[in-house]
């Protein structure tokens, strides 16, 4: 299967004391090499904004770790932002409501602790 890591998730996963705040099935998909886990340009910009605005530490090689793990990146499409125009406004988050787009366009499900997300037509693990 394919899941999407909101970026929440990403950071918690790369931090040893964070991942405790992973429930455990979460852990368990995105550790299965039976499943393709993605994180995406979206939260690799939040996480750039956020530690430029001072609001988050992170190494900068984040990207490798994660790869190390065999997450891979996916890109934004023109089809994924076009959606933006008639995706429901339950989430006002820019940056969640193109997650949630790319999940759907691309038949992902989206890993994440975010209660907004269960108001759209997306399959969701909380993780």
């Amino acid at each position: 299967m394919k899941y999407l890591l909101d970026t929440h998730i990403i950071i918690w996963w790369l931090d040893q004391e964070g991942k405790t705040f992973l429930k455990e099935e979460a852990k368990r998909i995105i550790e299965s090499v039976e499943n393709s886990i993605f994180i995406s340009y979206v939260s690799i910009l939040e996480i750039s904004i956020k530690v430029s605005i001072g609001k988050l530490e992170i190494d900068t090689n984040y990207i490798d770790f994660l790869k190390e793990d065999a997450i891979e990146i996916l890109p934004i499409t023109i089809a994924e932002i076009q959606m933006l125009t008639d995706l429901e406004l339950h989430h006002r988050d820019p940056f969640d409501r193109l997650l949630i787009c790319q999940a759907i366009q691309n038949g992902m499900t989206l890993i994440s602790r975010d209660q907004e997300f269960k108001k759209y037509d997306v399959k969701i693990i909380e993780g």
